[in-house]
């Protein structure tokens, strides 16, 4: 017979050859071999192995069905030759080679580690203002240039810093950390192109700014119309800056600055104008306020305590004592209450001085003769000095004789017949620099109960429509009726006490003097005019009387005393016992006790 048998002849594999290929570094790779073999699935029933001949360690291949995968490293950068060998059961084999081309890829640098300030560090004014920072040096494979970004956040505060060291000292002040909560700070390494990630975060703390003001209360003595300038300090001792802003200040303060900033260690000045052109005299009080952003101390007040001051303005007045005529009392009134002290001479002799209250001085003094007298005030305080000198005359008038008394810059002039005064009084003269109330010129200063009969009083003043007004006991000024003779004004008075000048309305005749009656012929009655003048006395004794023409009285028409002034008085043709007259010519005489005396011719026609 024949015997049949099948012979196999194994075919070797055949792989597909592998253009080549690239890759991206740190970036997974894969690539899928395709083997074919004709024995596959046939008796033979081959078995496919796949080998990688060369390649980096790394790369793996998956032999039974060629899966080759492989993440390059960036050492791996560059071309690298891939051989794979294919072969089935019976050894049979085949191999292809392709160029892998890896990519470089930049790599971010690796963490840095933060060394200082510690975790949590808490800064105080003891640490300085210097701050060091220091950190790990960051590794970077693609690069050995590298920087480095310090961060520092809190809220709304972000500040970045570049540098290329692993150490940076900073000034806390120009940080100007926010001091209200606590600040994170890290740092990251970066190449050209990448940023390290960051594994580190520490906090720190910033001491807060600390206020101090130079002064809480500021006092001053300030001139009046002057002005003064000074500042006040505002100083920080924390390591933040200290930041203030002025709310509010009194109106005669100014200062333009409106807030500011301080450093470390550092005074900033607040320029202070205080001006005393709205002030009067006096004390004044007011409050400057300040808002800060020390926690502490966020609203501050300095209290501001100003007296205005200025010479002291005098004033001085005379007072005669009412029971002991030569006796006198001078008194100092201080308007501004500016006197420290007080001294008082009466001529060259000290005075003894009392002070009743804080404006008032008073000393006493004794006149032992006639004369000019004089008085002298010297004050002094802070502002400065001032010395003013009074005069004033005196006369003591002697029994028996006239007398006159004059002002001792002989303007004002009083006389007094024999017996006008009780004796030895004594009269004294002085100015308005010397009296009290200002609305008076001068004041004649005696005792009223002393006056026996009226004075002359003279006042120099040219004016022609101008008279002598005394101040009565009301407070009133009165008119005194007045004669201008020769630019001095003359007017009798009853009074001591302050006189002045000021309009005229008063008219008063110089001379004594008796007018024609009219009408003349008359029927039934006459006027009789007559002028009682200035110059024969305050009070005149009058006695009028019509007389016929044989010389016998008829009728005594008036018999009275009167002042100074015009009068008009009627006769009606009556005898003493009230009967008409019969018709003829009739003489009115008038008679003073001055010494006057005149007739006039009357003619009654019935």
């Amino acid at each position: 017979g024949v015997d049949q048998f099948q012979f196999v002849i194994n075919t070797a594999p055949t792989l597909t050859a592998a253009a080549a290929d690239t890759t991206l570094e740190d970036a997974p790779y894969s690539f899928q071999l395709v083997a074919t073999d004709p024995d596959l699935g046939t008796i033979s029933d081959d078995l496919l192995k796949f080998y990688l001949l060369t390649g980096p360690s790394a790369m793996t291949i998956d032999s039974l069905n060629g899966l080759i995968q492989w993440t390059p490293a960036n050492a791996d950068s560059g071309d690298t030759l891939i051989t794979i060998r294919v072969a089935d059961n019976h050894n049979e084999a085949d191999t292809t080679s392709f160029v892998l081309t890896v990519l470089n890829v930049n790599d971010p640098p690796d963490p840095v580690a933060l060394i200082e300030p510690a975790d949590n560090t808490v800064l105080t004014p003891a640490d300085g203002l210097d701050l060091n920072f220091l950190w790990s040096t960051a590794i970077d494979i693609d690069s050995p240039n590298l920087q480095y970004i310090l961060k520092f956040e809190a809220g709304s505060y972000d500040t970045s810093i570049m540098t290329t060291d692993t150490a940076l000292t900073l000034d806390v002040s120009v940080m100007d950390f926010p001091v209200d909560t606590a600040v994170l700070w890290y740092v990251k390494a970066l190449d050209q192109m990448d940023t390290s990630t960051v594994v580190d975060q520490f906090n720190l703390t910033s001491s807060p700014p600390i206020v101090t003001l130079e002064y809480d209360t500021l006092a001053l003595r300030i001139r009046r119309y002057t002005a003064k300038d000074t500042t006040l300090g505002i100083s920080n001792g924390g390591l933040t800056n200290l930041r203030w802003t002025r709310d509010s200040k009194p109106t005669w303060v100014n200062s333009t600055l409106t807030s500011g900033s301080v450093a470390f260690n550092g005074t900033q000045n607040l320029a202070l104008h205080l001006g005393t052109d709205t002030l009067d005299t006096g004390h004044y009080t007011g409050t400057i306020q300040l808002t800060t952003n020390d926690p502490v101390s966020d609203t501050l007040q300095v209290f501001i305590d100003v007296t205005v001051l200025d010479k002291p303005e005098l004033s001085l007045a005379l007072y005669q004592n009412q029971v002991y005529p030569r006796h006198y009392e001078v008194m100092v009134v201080d308007s501004l209450g500016m006197i420290d002290s007080l001294h008082m001479l009466y001529g060259t002799t000290p005075l003894v001085l009392t002070h009743p209250n804080s404006n008032v001085y008073i000393a006493a003094i004794t006149v032992a003769t006639q004369g000019n007298k004089t008085i002298t005030a010297q004050a002094f305080s802070w502002a400065g000095d001032t010395t003013i000198t009074r005069n004033f005359t005196v006369t003591l008038n002697k029994a028996g004789h006239d007398w006159l008394a004059m002002s001792s810059d002989g303007k004002v002039i009083v006389k007094g017949i024999a017996g006008a005064l009780d004796p030895n009084e004594a009269v004294t003269i002085v100015d308005s620099s010397l009296i009290s109330t200002k609305l008076a010129s001068y004041a004649v200063l005696g005792r009223d109960n002393a006056i026996q009969q009226p004075l002359l009083v003279s006042m120099r003043d040219t004016a022609s429509d101008k008279a002598i007004y005394q101040e009565m006991s009301e407070g009133q000024f009165v008119e005194l009726p007045t004669l201008n003779r020769n630019g001095q004004l003359m007017a009798w008075t009853e009074h001591f006490g302050k006189m002045t000048t000021g309009i005229k309305t008063i008219q008063i005749p110089e001379v004594t003097q008796l007018s024609q009656n009219f009408p003349n012929p008359f029927n039934p009655e006459t006027n009789i005019s007559f002028d009682l003048g200035f110059m024969d006395g305050l009070y005149q004794n009058v006695d009028i009387r019509v007389y016929n023409i044989l010389g016998q009285e008829v009728r005594t028409v008036s018999q009275t005393t009167l002042s100074p002034g015009h009068y008009n008085l009627k006769w009606n043709g009556l005898n003493e016992s009230g009967r008409q007259v019969a018709s003829g010519v009739y003489f009115a005489r008038v008679m003073t006790n001055a010494g006057y005396q005149k007739s006039i011719k009357m003619v009654l026609l019935r």
